[in-house]
C-alpha cells in the first residue's frame, strides 16, 4: 500500500494539472459567452445574422449564419442564443468553481475539506441549470423543441451525491485529526 505522503503528492499533481487545463476551457468559455452576447445583441438590433445588407442583397455574411438561422422568427433566434448564453455562463461558473477547488486541494494536499463539499454542491447545481436550459435543434429552426436531457439529470444529482461522501471524508479526516 503507497504512504500517505506519495498519495498526497499525487493529489497535488493531478490538482496542478487540473487547473491549467480548466484555466483553457474557462478562456474558451469566456470567449464563448463575448461571442453569444454580441450575436445577442446583433440580433435585438438588426433582427439577423447578416453582418451587411445594402439595397436588400446582402454583401457581408456572418460566420454564424447557416441553413439552421435562415428563415428564422427574431423571437427563436433570441431563444437559441440566450439558451446558448446561459448554459456558457453557468459552463464558466461551474469551471471557476472547479479551479478553485483544485487549487486549494493543490496547496493544501488534502481532498476532504468542507469548502470542496460546498464546490461539489455549486458544481452540480450548475450543471444542472445547463442541463436544463437545453433546446434540442433539427434541421430549421422551425424544429427547435425543449429536450430534457436525462443523462445530464442523473450527472448532476451523482455530483450532489459525491458531495455527500466528500462530506462524510471530511467528518473522518476531522476524527483523524483529533485523534492525533
Amino acid at each position: 500500500m503507497e504512504s500517505k505522503s506519495v498519495v498526497r503528492e499525487r493529489i497535488q499533481k493531478s490538482s496542478k494539472v487540473l487547473c491549467i487545463l480548466i484555466k483553457f476551457a474557462q478562456i474558451a468559455c469566456y470567449i464563448g459567452i463575448g461571442v453569444l452576447f454580441v450575436g445577442l445583441i446583433w440580433v435585438l438590433v438588426n433582427g439577423n445574422l447578416d453582418l451587411l445588407v445594402f439595397n436588400g442583397k446582402v454583401i457581408i455574411k456572418s460566420p454564424f449564419s447557416s441553413e439552421f438561422l435562415q428563415n428564422a422568427d427574431v423571437k427563436e433566434l433570441i431563444m437559441v442564443v440566450v439558451s446558448a448564453l446561459v448554459r456558457t455562463i453557468m459552463m464558466g461558473l461551474l469551471l471557476r468553481q472547479a479551479e478553485s477547488m483544485f487549487k486549494d486541494i493543490n496547496a493544501n494536499g488534502s481532498p476532504f475539506q468542507m469548502e470542496h463539499v460546498k464546490s461539489i454542491r455549486k458544481i452540480a447545481i450548475f450543471f444542472f441549470v445547463m442541463v436544463m436550459c437545453h433546446f434540442d435543434q433539427g434541421n430549421t429552426i422551425k424544429d427547435l423543441s425543449y429536450d430534457l436531457d436525462f443523462t445530464g439529470i442523473v450527472a448532476a444529482a451523482i455530483l450532489w451525491c459525491v458531495s455527500i461522501i466528500f462530506e462524510y471524508g471530511c467528518l473522518l479526516q476531522n476524527e483523524s485529526d483529533e485523534t492525533l
